[in-house]
């Protein structure tokens, strides 16, 4: 399974530098223990396969839906940041709402 992700994952790069264009991999995790204090997944919990965190330039969670002081958010979690400059982020965690209309997230502030 590794050999086979790492192969797939570079021909991705190749062609995202053939075309000069980002492209995005969504992958779901492995199920993960609920048991103590729920943690975001990262590259390591996919596929049975370090590849997903040591391959790409940019990875990032967003994990569970929360509730507080009735606003609904998610953590978006950035756990791989290749070229800071290029994306203009570093690793870290945040608090992000969804808005269905507008198909986008946006940073909160919960205090």
């Amino acid at each position: 399974m590794t050999k086979y992700i790492n192969v797939a994952v570079a021909q991705i790069r190749i062609w995202w530098e053939k075309l000069e264009v980002h492209i995005c991999v969504i992958a779901h995790p492995k199920k993960m223990d609920m048991g103590r204090e729920a943690r975001a997944p990262m590259g390591y919990d996919i596929a049975d396969s370090a590849a997903f965190f040591n391959k790409p330039s940019l990875g990032f969670t967003v994990h569970g839906a929360k509730t507080e002081s009735g606003t609904k958010y998610v953590e978006l979690k950035t756990w791989k940041v290749r070229d800071t400059q290029l994306y203009g982020i570093g690793k870290g965690t945040s608090d992000a709402n969804f808005d269905k209309d507008k198909m986008s997230y946006s940073e909160i502030d919960l205090g």
